[in-house]
């Protein structure tokens, strides 16, 4: 979620980030990109592209062989 996003307060993430943290039997992650609004950019760096490979690798890690 990026920290500036306008469209979803990023305290709506973090309470999320906390809620999950307290329960760890839970399998949450909570990526937080900073000053990085809606579609992730940020004034230094474009994100999408990391969040893009790292839901590749989440979804390629959950196939059966």
């Amino acid at each position: 979620m990026g920290e500036k996003d306008d469209s979803e307060a990023i305290e709506s993430g973090r309470a999320l980030r906390d809620y999950f943290a307290r329960h760890p039997e839970k399998n949450f992650t909570f990526i937080e990109y900073p000053n990085a609004g809606h579609a992730l950019q940020a004034p230094d760096k474009a994100n999408l592209q990391d969040f893009i490979a790292g839901l590749a690798a989440w979804f390629k890690s959950g196939l059966k062989r």
